[in-house]
């Protein structure tokens, strides 16, 4: 039987996890750390491809606009307070 070539499939994974952080931008104490994780496993990928290309761009935007929420929420609960 011949050996099958074991698939890298870290760019699927990524771009998966990328699009689903950027999708639930309101909730971001989940869409933050999924966003870490798609950039953890972009960075697991061996070979760069269009798709984890991709997982790369939206990786950093859902860490960003994640962040720059979770920003408003703290700085929201923080006025609230005085």
């Amino acid at each position: 039987m011949a050996k099958r070539k074991q698939n890298d499939n870290w760019d699927v994974i990524s771009l998966g996890l990328a699009i689903f952080s950027c999708l639930i931008w309101f909730m971001p104490y989940f869409g933050l750390p999924i966003a870490i994780a798609s950039r953890i496993c972009y960075n697991r990928q061996k070979k760069i491809t269009p798709a984890a290309k991709a997982a790369r761009i939206l990786g950093v935007l859902g860490i960003v606009i994640n962040s720059i929420v979770l920003l408003g929420i703290v700085l929201f609960i923080a006025a609230s307070l005085f």
